[in-house]
């Protein structure tokens, strides 16, 4: 807790908290506070958000390589998340600012086409993501076997 005065008229006491911070400008009696957390999302994590966002995860990598090669498939894995995620995030900043509130797009659905398709918009998205998710064991699973059977051929050629 401190006092720092800013001029002779006003002067600012700032408390810091972990998860708060309370700023009183004592100019006039007029008192605002301020609430923020203090909790960002570091880079790291919104690099992996991307990542799995815009390739699904390294399940296919593969088939991209020996498609294209190494050097084409990590240049694909670098731009193309920018190709795609700047004008999304963009088309999505545009659509928040001018449809405040909780919901998204089944909002920004209800007031273009109408209620109807505004919840008909939150079904789909629903239903797609149960389908999204459920198909990730299935994948997993499949490409564990895929790993297995390698594993068990190149060691077959290790013994011979």
């Amino acid at each position: 807790m401190g006092t720092s005065p800013q001029s002779s008229s006003e002067c600012t006491l700032l408390i810091e908290d972990e998860k708060q911070q309370t700023t009183t400008t004592c100019t006039t009696c007029t008192t605002r506070t301020t609430t923020k957390k203090s909790k960002k999302l570091a880079l790291l994590p919104v690099i992996f958000l991307i990542y799995f966002e815009v390739a699904g995860g390294p399940y296919g990598a593969e088939a991209a390589v020996g498609a294209a090669g190494p050097l084409f498939t990590i240049l694909g894995f670098l731009i193309f998340p920018f190709i795609w995620s700047i004008p999304e995030a963009l088309v999505t900043a545009e659509l928040a600012t001018t449809f405040p509130g909780n919901g998204g797009f089944v909002i920004w659905a209800h007031k273009a086409f109408g209620p109807f398709w505004g919840s008909m918009m939150g079904s789909w998205k629903l239903l797609s993501g149960v389908i999204n998710l459920a198909s990730y064991p299935a994948l997993c699973i499949d490409y564990l076997k895929q790993t297995e059977s390698a594993v068990e051929v190149s060691e077959l050629k290790k013994e011979s």
